[in-house]
């Protein structure tokens, strides 16, 4: 029985031991959500943690043999150093640059005191390679290059003493064939393998602090993707009547009647209302749901005839915007409405950043092979690309702002003139949904310029369908199976349906939509994605298509399209149509399932 205690015993010491080494190793809270500032503070104290507990296995024997020798020096500055470090563990409210800066240095001067005192031979050598390598880890390579410059000044400086006191302080040396020749290319091999190991950690920790900023934009987003998809489901089932009911008077009314205008008033004023739940969808990747071959000179064009651009223009009537389009560009394929968004924001930043100032503004289209990786800003792979570029005359951006303006809610704008900050976020969010790159370049007082790469399509553009009336979206008495949670959207639906000679039966839940099939057929059945209590809509479909296989169905939803309207639509289902929708693209949409 004794081995299996003596065996918890130690398990049980070094587990104690464990939490308290990474009590001591953790840093505080104010410096948690710091990025690799948190990695530097962790690095800081385990550091301090080994010097300390490791240092007084080597202080010890040191201190000993130094005073044996008489080197009294040496002792002393172990002593000062040793007892140094221990505050620098201990003391932790001391300012972090205080702290780790200290560190650095306490390796350079114990290395120049043993390389001094010792010559070559001894350990000072090991001590001055450590410490431009501990700048670069705890501090910046700004720092980290200072520190290799010090060091080769060091160890030129000390070549240069020997040669003028012909090596008469170091027996040692003294006794060396070609000392001082042999000292430079020892010099030389030393900061070479210092400079490389210093630029590669630096590399690495570059790279380390690009995957934190990625990680914690992407955390962001997911966390306001969480937010918008819960808010856009609830607020499109009421948008739905706000955009619907308007089609169904409007129907009822003739062409003059005094009430038209306010109810196309209260149906834009719904689609707005729908665009902009929309920007927020799109910052989570989740915006662009329904892509076409498009023609980006065309988005320009389009854009420019728009209230939007007109109301950017009104606010500031001494910038002037200017179109340089190239002709015969290549396809791309994408959301022209996205991308009239994005435009809209790179351009009505441009105009914010030199509003103080006449400005010109140049909106252009170009065509391009990236024949090799282009680093910059986001790395743009080899390939062939349609190039959007707006360029200002404006403030231009500092190297920290640069940083952070596609973060969601950072903004330098004038608050009532759409400064929310999600703009910027709509812009990379789009960008990244059309498998796009952009790329900045912005000099302070000079001005900007934001390209984006859109890659070329080659896909044919299909012909645009002239506005027609409701007349060819009628139906023929085709039975469609509603199945919403919300009663009011179902009403809804089930009065378009019927404008449209449609027959509708509305059920709550998808429960009931079986029950229902098990016992009468249904043409058509538009499912709702998103329902309370209860199955949700994928899994209705599962047990539909286990009672009629070839059940035609539309998912209809107000959230975007997510992975389980994709496996719906891998199922069987024929289209996705995303809540609110007007009368006539329900229509469309129905026509078109029952056209294949």
């Amino acid at each position: 029985m004794k081995k299996p205690m003596d065996k918890a015993l130690i398990n049980k010491i070094i587990t104690n031991l464990k939490q308290k080494m990474l009590l001591l190793t953790t840093p505080d809270e104010s410096v948690a959500n710091s990025g690799i500032r948190y990695w530097q503070e962790k690095n800081l104290l385990i550091l301090l943690s080994l010097c300390f507990v490791f240092g007084t296995i080597v202080y010890i024997p040191s201190v000993a043999l130094s005073i044996k020798e008489d080197l009294w020096i040496i002792a002393v500055a172990d002593t000062l150093i040793y007892t140094y470090i221990i505050v620098l563990f201990f003391f932790k409210k001391l300012p972090y640059m205080v702290r780790a800066s200290s560190l650095s240095l306490i390796s350079y001067f114990l290395g120049m005191i043993l390389l001094i005192v010792l010559g070559p031979f001894g350990g000072g050598p090991v001590w001055l390679f450590v410490f431009p390598v501990i700048t670069v880890l705890l501090m910046t390579l700004r720092e980290a290059v200072m520190a290799l410059i010090l060091n080769g000044i060091s160890i030129f400086g000390i070549g240069a003493l020997m040669m003028i006191y012909n090596f008469e302080g170091w027996a040692k040396i003294a006794v060396v064939v070609n000392p001082v020749e042999k000292w430079v290319v020892s010099s030389l091999n030393f900061m070479l393998l210092n400079t490389i190991v210093v630029f590669s950690a630096a590399s690495v920790l570059k790279g380390l602090k690009l995957s934190l900023e990625q990680l914690n934009r992407a955390r962001k987003m997911e966390a306001l993707g969480l937010l918008a998809g819960g808010v856009a489901h609830d607020l499109n089932n009421i948008l739905s009547a706000i955009v619907g009911f308007p089609d169904l008077l409007m129907m009822e009314i003739e062409e003059d009647h005094p009430m038209r205008p306010y109810l196309l008033a209260i149906k834009n004023s719904g689609n707005r209302a729908a665009e902009i739940i929309q920007d927020l969808l799109t910052l989570s990747r989740r915006g662009v749901s329904n892509r076409e071959v498009i023609n980006l000179n065309d988005v320009v064009t389009d854009f420019f005839n728009t209230p939007e651009f007109k109301t950017i223009l009104s606010f500031h009537p001494n910038t002037t915007v200017n179109k340089k389009l190239q002709k015969n560009l290549p396809l791309v394929m994408g959301s022209q409405h996205h991308l009239e968004k994005t435009l809209m924001n790179l351009i009505s930043n441009a105009a914010e950043a030199q509003s103080d100032k006449n400005g010109i503004i140049t909106v252009s289209t170009s065509h391009c092979h990236v024949k090799k990786t282009i680093q910059s800003y986001c790395r743009v792979p080899k390939g062939e690309y349609v190039l959007l570029g707006v360029e200002d005359q404006g403030t231009g951006i500092s190297s920290e702002d640069l940083e952070r303006i596609f973060e969601p809610f950072f903004t330098k704008k004038k608050m009532g003139r759409s400064g929310t900050g999600l703009g910027m976020a709509v812009v990379w969010g789009t960008v990244q949904d059309h498998e796009g790159y952009i790329d900045v370049k912005s000099i302070l007082d000079e001005g900007t310029q934001f390209t984006l790469y859109f890659p070329v399509t080659f896909e044919r553009r299909k012909a645009k369908n002239m506005e027609k009336n409701l007349n060819h979206i009628m139906g023929n008495k085709e039975s469609i199976l509603i199945v919403d949670d919300d009663k009011s959207l179902g009403d809804v639906i089930t009065v378009m349906l019927k404008s449209l000679n449609y027959s509708p039966v509305y059920v709550q839940n998808g429960e009931e939509s079986i029950e229902y099939l098990q016992h009468n057929v249904a043409d058509l059945v538009l499912l709702d994605m998103i329902m309370g209590e209860g199955m949700d809509g994928l899994e209705t479909y599962r047990e539909i298509i286990k009672i009629h296989p070839e059940q035609k169905a539309i998912v209809l939803s107000g959230f975007s399209q997510s992975e389980k309207v994709d496996e719906v639509i891998r199922l069987g289902a024929s289209k996705y149509l995303k809540k609110p929708c007007t009368m006539k693209v329900l229509g469309e949409a129905i026509k078109e399932v029952f056209s294949k």
